[in-house]
């Protein structure tokens, strides 16, 4: 995160509006003060502590322990309160 952030400065280009990442791209992102939503290990307390501390807007708790298709429904829940299409 911190070369791409570092690669859009150099060539002039605007740093996006709201990154959304895993953990440590997320700290990195917020670090910067960027608005960032980041999913966090359960087990691991920095993003946490970043939303405690202000610097993450939001942090969705995950296991990475779990099998990813145990994320199906909370994938779909998002996709569709984003208004998106989760076939697509």
């Amino acid at each position: 995160m911190r070369e791409i952030l570092d690669a859009l400065g150099r060539d002039g280009e605007p740093l996006p509006d709201l990154v959304i990442a895993d953990h440590g791209w997320a700290g990195c992102a917020g670090g910067r003060g960027l608005e960032t939503v980041g999913f966090a290990d359960s087990n691991d307390p920095a993003l946490f502590v970043g939303e405690a501390e202000q610097s993450i807007r939001v942090s969705v708790p995950l296991d990475d322990n779990v099998a990813p298709h145990y994320y199906a429904p909370l994938t779909a829940y998002l996709l569709e309160a984003a208004g998106l299409d989760p076939a697509a």
